[in-house]
């Protein structure tokens, strides 16, 4: 595993009802964004400057339960899906009753052209405007940290449910099993390309083979994580825990580490 350090830190003025380690990057690398309750802090991510503070009309989602890109942040609330001009807040579309029951996250996916959302019963997968592309129902998923997820170049998602993840092709509907490293584990990352599911807990994350179904790698952390995060254009994943990061090339399965200096929290995406 090799280490460097990070030596680009920008410090960012202003905000107010700022929760702490609440923050995420848009895909994009232009804002950083923190939500508290109904309110929410956005910013530059170059220069540091603060773009403004709203309060909304309803709580907004954990950060890493929903995510933002081209100057647009995807919440939900209930069973409807948000799309927010980071800029001024204003509500650019809505789709109501997108999910049968309460949606439980929604992310932007590796290629930054879908958007996967989930309930309990079914995972979506629906363009950046809005049209549904994917679906399935009538299953259990259990909720957790920034799972599940969506392969755009293979249409595969990947769930977990008790002891085990399933991943399924959702233009063949094949699914496999596999057996978790122990304890829980969401699958944040999968790549049918490179035969690569990375699952996650609070405090570790976990490399599994899709064929054959097995654990390959378990990497246990002293904090807890922040995000975990996939970009095709790089094609690297990165992990990020506040105090350190953990850069992951899927074709090898090498990891180099980041040691971030300083007290203060971090964020940090592959793009």
């Amino acid at each position: 595993m090799s280490v460097s350090r990070l030596i680009r830190v920008v410090e960012l003025r202003g905000g107010k009802n700022i929760a702490d380690e609440m923050f995420i990057l848009s895909r994009d690398g232009r804002y950083v964004i923190n939500t508290h309750e109904k309110y929410i802090n956005v910013w530059d991510a170059e220069t540091g400057e603060h773009v403004g503070v709203w309060k909304l009309r309803f709580n907004l989602p954990f950060p890493t339960d929903m995510d933002a890109i081209d100057n647009m942040l995807v919440a939900y609330r209930g069973s409807n899906i948000v799309f927010l001009s980071l800029s001024d807040m204003v509500i650019l579309r809505e789709i109501p009753n997108a999910h049968d029951t309460r949606i439980f996250t929604v992310r932007i996916c590796p290629d930054k052209r879908y958007i996967l959302t989930a309930s309990k019963n079914d995972i979506k997968i629906w363009d950046l405007h809005g049209g549904l592309k994917w679906g399935i129902s009538g299953i259990k998923i259990s909720a957790g940290f920034m799972t599940p997820t969506f392969d755009p170049e293979y249409h595969v998602v990947a769930y977990e449910r008790k002891k085990h993840i399933y991943v399924r092709d959702l233009e063949t509907n094949n699914i496999s099993a596999i057996k978790k490293c122990g304890g829980q584990s969401y699958p944040t990352v999968v790549s049918k390309k490179y035969n690569l599911v990375v699952g996650a807990d609070v405090t570790s994350i976990h490399l599994y083979s899709i064929n054959p179904p097995e654990c390959i790698k378990k990497i246990s952390f002293s904090e807890w994580l922040l995000s975990v995060r996939y970009d095709l254009e790089v094609d690297r994943i990165v992990v990020c825990n506040g105090r350190k990061v953990l850069v992951v090339d899927p074709r090898d399965k090498s990891i180099s580490e980041i040691v971030i200096d300083g007290k203060d929290s971090a964020i940090f995406d592959a793009a």
